[in-house]
């Protein structure tokens, strides 16, 4: 196993020639790494916080600042065959992503769109069987579902959070699937799922509504959305829908208490 941390830092780069001149300077709080590589598997996991990068110079159409928050990325992943169940993870956090004002008014010179903060979380964990070890798998085979099938068994998969959050409005999804690795059938060639997934979304009317005043898009692909949104999400508050999908353990395919498949 290894940890590195680090703590407060700062870097700076500098380029002065006939052509013009650039300079790039960027702090950071502070993060770590840790690895560990064993018999069951791989585990990585990375963490940077409090980063700040400043852009400058002659060369540079317009100077701007960023900011970020926090930046995660990470896996579990097995290595070796097992006849035991083995752990699944891949995790990405970007939390908080700043651009400076200069930028914005490229795009937005009226100032229509919320200009908070954007995040994205994408986080899964599960269980799987490897029934070949990873360095015999054929890479050439890998968009190849038999291949697939005979080298890894997946048998649950939970969704911690897959979220979305920019210009005022925000989608989130949970979830829990179980499969069943002896149907392959039900769903062409995928394990049968059984589980459900619960997504929320919040502010996507005010949003539809500034893209279709400021003539990024029609009426007409407002209207769709929307009618999209009618058919698989129920309101739960103030511009706020909620859609509930699960499948049975026969396959059945639900929205929102109605079946769709």
């Amino acid at each position: 196993a290894m940890t590195y941390s680090h703590g407060k830092g700062q870097t700076e780069f500098r380029y002065f020639g006939e052509d013009g001149d650039v300079v790039i300077s960027s702090s950071s709080v502070g993060g770590s790494i840790s690895a560990d590589l064993s018999k069951l598997g791989i585990n990585f996991l990375s963490q940077m916080s409090g980063w700040d990068v400043s852009v400058t110079g002659s060369l540079v159409p317009i100077p701007f600042d960023a900011s970020l928050g926090v930046l995660t990325y990470g896996m579990s992943l097995p290595m070796i065959a097992s006849e035991e169940e083995q752990r699944l993870g891949l995790r990405f956090e970007l939390e908080d992503v700043s651009l400076s004002d200069n930028v914005w008014d490229m795009f937005d010179p009226l100032n229509v769109f919320n200009r908070d903060t954007v995040s994205v979380k994408f986080d899964v964990s599960g269980l799987m069987r490897l029934l070949t070890d990873y360095t015999s798998f054929d890479v050439d085979n890998a968009d190849d579902i038999g291949a697939l099938q005979k080298a890894a068994e997946i048998r649950s998969l939970k969704i911690k959070s897959l979220m979305l959050s920019a210009l005022g409005s925000s989608a989130q999804v949970e979830g829990e699937f179980t499969f069943d690795g002896s149907d392959y059938y039900t769903f062409d060639g995928i394990p049968r799922p059984e589980g459900s997934v619960r997504l929320t979304i919040k502010g996507v009317n005010s949003l539809l509504d500034k893209l279709s005043n400021s003539g990024l898009i029609g009426a007409e692909e407002v209207m769709g959305a929307r009618m999209v949104m009618g058919m698989f999400t129920v309101p739960v508050g103030r511009d706020e829908l909620e859609a509930e999908l699960w499948i049975d353990e026969n396959g059945g395919v639900y929205a929102n208490g109605q079946q769709i498949q």
